[in-house]
């Protein structure tokens, strides 16, 4: 079972909705006294307060996830998989949700369903690959022959039993399972038909776009996979594969423009598979373009670089590069009420042109950021990614000697503001808003404490 993705909710992007603006005092307490006895491992009124808080903020998806997890520790795993299914739709931690529901299918006896929302886990960017072979939760299915290949990357594959009967119509999983088929026997129009379907009936199922975008190549539809992997994209599953391959239809249509682009951006959001790069025939439009070996020179750390005009001079860095510095340092992570929940070390790198973050919350799960100020825009930029794949990118400068960055995608909007504090504390306050800022939530109040012994020695 994975909690620990949630454990920090400050490095979700878009973990959490703001309430609705009729949400009163009351909404907010009954949510502290859910999250009070969720850590208190008090299921049954945990489940209850979230359920109570969540009927009036239904957006709230750091009490939905949270809920999800305390009805599987309540022996309540069926009722847990929509919840989790609604994440996916708040596109709330997509990686251990979607891993969640396998817990969920295989608790429940659903084989065949645990060993595909595993598959799409691992799809997702799922990676964790010890809490697989571990977790009580999945023991349904570990016996399965086809659970190791699931792990080592192969894609779900319909058993060769028969015992599957798939039907002409009927739910997403059957129309998955249908795709997946097809998909496996190399007809791909078939596939793309059945992805279709899928998508029809579930079209917040990431998995599902990106699969029809997939086929949709191979079956020479280029129109349909673009579609499939903006949407795909848009909702946040694989990003950096679905952006990559829609650099790829592009090439294939021959937008050379469009494609280079994507390609660039793909790099940006983490893909860093340069060999692939150099054989993918899908690219071969873009290989004649001299942007194109530099992305790929920038991919492999500088290897095949073309001839290249002579570096300009570098710019001197100003006071405005060290801003951030007071973020630097080696710290134990408290949340508000002095919990600890994790640790990080900020790093002064290149110079000091930028700071690394490596994060590692108490569950042992991990994730780092390069935090810069760019002159040329005058803002500071922050990259953040997490071992699940979720990334988060940012942007602000300093305001009345705090940093604040934030962004907005569509009514959608973050803002996190790290403030130095007299006793060499640094505080730090996530915000979310549903409603283009109107009203905002607080996805994380806490602190960071300077750590007594050095990070090789920093034991939980």
């Amino acid at each position: 079972m994975r909690l620990a993705s949630l454990a920090l909710a400050l490095f979700l992007p878009f973990a959490l909705a703001a309430p609705a603006a009729a949400q009163d005092d009351h909404v907010a307490e009954v949510f502290g006294h859910a999250n009070a006895h969720f850590d208190a491992g008090d299921w049954t009124e945990a489940i209850e307060a979230f359920r109570h808080g969540l009927g009036h903020d239904p957006a709230n998806g750091n009490a939905t996830f949270r809920l999800g997890f305390a009805l599987i520790q309540a022996g309540q795993p069926a009722d847990a998989r929509p919840v989790f299914e609604r994440c996916l739709e708040l596109s709330v931690a997509v990686g251990p949700s979607t891993y969640n529901i396998a817990c969920c299918s295989a608790l429940t006896g659903d084989t065949e369903g645990g060993l595909q929302w595993l598959a799409r886990a691992v799809e997702g960017g799922f990676d964790d690959f010890e809490l697989a072979r571990t977790d009580g939760d999945l023991a349904a299915i570990r016996g399965d022959a086809r659970f190791e290949p699931i792990l080592a990357g192969k894609p779900y594959a319909v058993p060769d039993t028969g015992k599957v009967k798939l039907r002409s119509g009927g739910s997403v999983e059957d129309f998955l399972r249908q795709g997946n088929a097809a998909r496996d026997a190399g007809d791909a129009k078939a596939a793309a038909a059945a992805y279709a379907k899928a998508v029809a009936l579930e079209p917040k199922n990431g998995f599902a776009h990106f699969q029809r975008g997939y086929v949709s190549i191979q079956a020479r539809d280029f129109l349909s996979a673009e579609a499939s992997f903006l949407q795909s994209r848009a909702l946040g599953f694989a990003v950096p594969a679905s952006t990559y391959n829609l650099a790829c239809t592009n090439a294939l249509q021959g937008n050379i423009d469009i494609g280079l682009t994507w390609l660039e951006r793909a790099v940006q959001e983490g893909f860093a598979d340069a060999e692939l790069l150099r054989t993918d025939s899908d690219l071969d439009a873009l290989r004649k373009d001299s942007r194109f070996a530099k992305i790929v020179a920038r991919v492999d750390g500088g290897g095949d670089v073309v001839a290249a005009a002579p570096a300009p001079p570098k710019a001197a860095l100003t006071a405005r590069h060290r801003e951030f510095d007071f973020w630097a340092g080696d710290w134990v992570v408290l949340d508000k009420s002095g919990k600890q929940i994790g640790k990080n070390r900020i790093e002064v790198v290149h110079g000091g042109a930028a700071l690394h973050e490596n994060w590692t919350s108490a569950a042992g799960n991990t994730g780092s950021s390069l935090t810069f100020y760019d002159a040329a825009q005058n803002r500071w930029h922050q990259t953040w990614i997490d071992q699940s794949g979720q990334a988060l990118f940012v942007d602000g400068g300093l305001v009345d000697g705090s940093m604040v960055l934030g962004n907005q995608i569509g009514e959608r909007r973050n803002r996190i503001t790290w403030t130095p504090m007299p006793d060499g504390r640094v505080r730090q306050i996530w915000q979310a808003s549903a409603d283009g800022g109107k009203s905002w939530a607080d996805a994380f109040d806490g602190f960071y404490v300077r750590r007594e012994k050095p990070a090789d020695q920093q034991e939980y």
